[in-house]
């Protein structure tokens, strides 16, 4: 029986209903008519963060992860959802904390890189309730006024404290207005290691009530210190002098009898005080530590928090702590060590779930060993073969066997009390590779099987190149994961190491139309001797590297393959982030950099393109649009006002001097600088903005091949404003007029649009958390 997967987005009368994991590869849900779309990928391997149960059903789980992406599963993890899209959460930057309301499950708030937001059923539609402060981590609700809430800027405790001012706010009336309250702390520190990073909040269900403003106790807490509130936030008082500066992790409150119990944990070896976990029966006046069975893991994480503390380096190593209510005596500490539980209020403790279960020794110098599962005594599967650092860890509230933490790699969860842990984001297939490892007898990994996503996609996507020989072939470059490989259409993916490091980015990849096997790809997460370009014969089976050792160029972003050139010694250019434009003119043996003596800003390249003549070659640039006709051996700037940076263009393959770029406008030529379309129809003499009035942050723009006005685009958000629209869009009189096709799949940052040259209807959005591929059957084809 054939094994189901996809994730897509079902869109009707404007309003997101829902997405449906376990389908079929061959299915895509209708956006617009004549216009399909589906998430894709090989799922996970990205960090992952806040994590909310609902209080009444524990298969009901949202989490967030890095670049943008909050997802939302009804079924305990069988299948996902993207919460993103119209009506749903578009975090342009990281999802933090997931908060439901204890005594209404429905009401759940979501804290990120983009704010605040709140959803009133279950989360299967939301609405941004606060944009300031922007960089949100805490979030306190009133477990007996749903319309008391805190939030405060921070972000997770596991990495550097300087992105934040501690700027705390509230609400009293469920999200309508929200005021500044007073910060805790007072001033922010010169020293960016004593900025004020607040990673929660907790309101005291056991202290009096104040009218109007819910109860009047409240703890916020995390690497900015700990302070408590006896006014309901109208001051605070600093609890934090039994721990150094940095050292908070976390803190829960137990509810016993009325009671409140506090237990925070600290990172060992941060400062000069020790780490471990530590219980305050006074409200927070006093800690007396309850380590009893946690002395190996405290060891282990303060040897490393050490030499991080020596040099001044903000990220930590943290331990992370759960409770549930459903038992109130039992506690779970977590973190990159491993996970330990209490059933007596902490004072004794046992390991139920190591780090990993062994590292085995592999044939790539350049990550010789590798973590692998030995056995499946503690986990059901395992994408790195256990705990990649540590995030956040959650027990749900209505039954404390179950729990869930999140790691640089995926989303675990228990629900036998922590005996066995499963990866609930994604399926092991076949084999692929039984000796990449060195023929070890080992449970399935990333490194020898083929893995399914379950829905959950959450790694950068830059670039993606269509096997010609093989249409079900994919090839895609990912952040952090590298090369990635399809040989089904997308349903499942191989991660090849035979030849390519085990680990790393990859950022560029290419084929060669004429030669079957023949694949190009840049990684380069670690240069020098980790980085450089790769080719392969046998459709990314095996892989040499060809040339370019050279760690000063920085890393290759794309590669462009002359057509023209014989078979067997094909011209290559490469577009580098530090050095511009590389050429081979004998199949990658030797190279030459053709920009070299040109101003710097000609060197920072992000995109290098031929005309399908072969006559010409463009190279997107830091100053703006270069062009050669000579092969590199000269260049001219495409002289104009209207923008610098070029990030991205397209080229029309019937009309090669209709160039569509995407562009920082004049004095953003940064980053999250604001980005436009741009359109020239006689090669670059003159241009013209043709930006939509709703978009301000341009990301991805593709031209069909055979007409020079159907085109694509896409956006690419730094923050969420609300007259900022999240959108792919279509224009099919050279940007004039657009439509949104998207239409309210799960999307926020754009980054890039790749056609597939065979067919341009098919097409494919690559996004800061996933791969969106398209069939669009109204785009010319021929």
């Amino acid at each position: 029986m054939k094994t189901k997967n996809w994730l897509t987005s079902v869109v009707a009368g404007g309003l997101l209903l829902g997405c449906v994991g376990n389908m079929s590869a061959s299915d895509f849900k209708t956006t617009v008519p004549g216009v399909k779309m589906r998430h894709m990928g090989p799922g996970n391997g990205g960090a992952m963060f806040g994590i909310g149960f609902k209080p009444d059903n524990p298969n009901v789980i949202i989490f967030g992860g890095d670049m943008g992406a909050t997802y939302r599963t009804e079924d305990g993890g069988k299948s996902w959802q993207v919460l993103g899209g119209k009506g749903g959460i578009n975090q342009p930057h990281s999802t933090y904390n997931v908060k439901f309301n204890p005594k209404q499950p429905n009401l759940v708030w979501v804290a990120g890189g983009s704010g605040v937001c709140r959803s009133t059923d279950a989360g299967k539609t939301w609405k941004y309730m606060q944009t300031e402060p922007r960089t949100c981590d805490a979030i306190g609700l009133d477990p007996d006024n749903p319309k008391v809430v805190y939030i405060s800027e921070g972000q997770t405790p596991r990495f550097s404290l300087n992105w934040t001012h501690g700027l705390v706010a509230k609400t009293v009336d469920g999200g309508k207005t929200w005021r500044t309250i007073a910060r805790p702390g007072g001033p922010v520190d010169s020293d960016s290691l004593k900025h004020r990073n607040y990673t929660d909040i907790i309101v005291d269900p056991n202290s009096k009530v104040i009218t109007g403003q819910g109860h009047a106790r409240v703890y916020i807490f995390g690497r900015g210190g700990l302070y408590r509130s006896d006014d309901a936030g109208k001051s605070w008082k600093d609890l934090s002098k039994s721990f150094a500066p940095g050292q908070i992790n976390d803190m829960c409150l137990v509810n016993l009898k009325g009671k409140s119990i506090l237990f925070l944990s600290a990172a060992p070896a941060v400062g000069l005080k020790k780490g471990g976990v530590y219980k305050s029966v006074d409200g927070g006046e006093t800690w007396i530590a309850v380590n009893k069975g946690l002395r190996s893991i405290i060891h282990n994480l303060k040897i490393r928090n050490k030499s991080l503390a020596k040099n001044r380096n903000a990220a930590i190593f943290t331990l992370m702590l759960a409770h549930s209510p459903n038992k109130p005596k039992r506690l779970y500490a977590g973190s990159w060590q491993g996970i330990a539980r209490s059933d007596d209020l902490g004072k004794t403790w046992h390991r139920i779930l190591p780090r990993e279960s062994s590292y085995v020794q592999t044939k790539d110098p350049h990550y010789r060993y590798v973590p692998a599962l030995k056995n499946n005594r503690h986990y059901k599967k395992s994408l790195w073969g256990g705990i990649d650092s540590f995030h956040c860890l959650v027990a749900a509230p209505s039954n404390a066997d179950i729990v869930a933490f999140s790691d640089n790699q995926g989303l675990y969860r228990t629900t036998d009390s922590g005996k066995i842990w499963d990866d609930i984001t994604f399926d092991f297939g076949k084999i692929f590779a039984p000796n990449a490892l060195q023929g070890k007898k080992l449970p399935p990994n990333r490194y020898t099987t083929r893995t399914r996503s379950r829905g959950v996609q959450n790694i950068v996507s830059d670039q993606i190149a269509i096997d010609p020989f093989n249409a079900k072939t994919y090839y895609a470059a990912y952040m952090d994961l590298g090369l990635e490989i399809s040989r089904d259409g997308g349903e499942y993916w191989e991660h090849p190491t035979n030849g390519l490091p085990m680990r790393g980015h990859a950022w560029a990849v290419a084929v060669d139309p004429a030669k079957k096997g023949r694949v190009w790809v840049s990684v380069g997460q670690k240069w020098g001797q980790y980085g450089g370009i790769f080719q392969s014969n046998d459709s990314g089976k095996t892989w040499q590297r060809i040339g370019l050792k050279d760690a000063s160029m920085g890393v290759i972003r794309d590669i462009a393959i002359d057509l023209h050139s014989p078979v067997n010694s094909r011209t290559i250019y490469l577009a580098t982030e530090k050095k511009g434009i590389y050429k081979s003119s004998d199949g990658g043996k030797t190279w030459q950099n053709v920009t070299a003596g040109l101003p710097k800003t000609y060197q920072d390249s992000y995109q290098v393109k031929l005309t399908p003549d072969g006559k010409k070659l463009y190279a997107g640039t830091k100053a703006g649009l270069l062009v050669s006709k000579n092969g590199g051996r000269s260049w001219q700037l495409l002289k104009q006002q209207l923008f610098e940076r070029v990030k991205g263009f397209s080229i029309c393959k019937s009309h090669p001097d209709t160039i569509y770029v995407v562009a920082n406008l004049p004095k953003n030529s940064y980053y999250w600088g604001k980005c436009h379309l741009f359109r020239t129809t006689n090669g670059g003499k003159s241009w013209h903005d043709i930006t939509p009035a709703y978009m301000k942050y341009a990301g991805g723009i593709a031209v069909n091949p055979y007409d020079p006005n159907y085109i694509y685009a896409c956006t690419n958000l730094s923050t969420m404003h609300d007259d900022e629209k999240v959108v792919i869009i279509r224009s099919k009189d050279g940007g004039k007029h657009w439509q949104d096709i998207g239409n309210g799949i799960g999307f926020s940052r754009g980054v890039n649009i790749t056609l597939d040259p065979k067919n341009p209807q098919h097409l494919f959005v690559h996004a800061r958390f996933s791969l969106i591929e398209i069939i669009d059957s109204q785009a010319p084809a021929k």
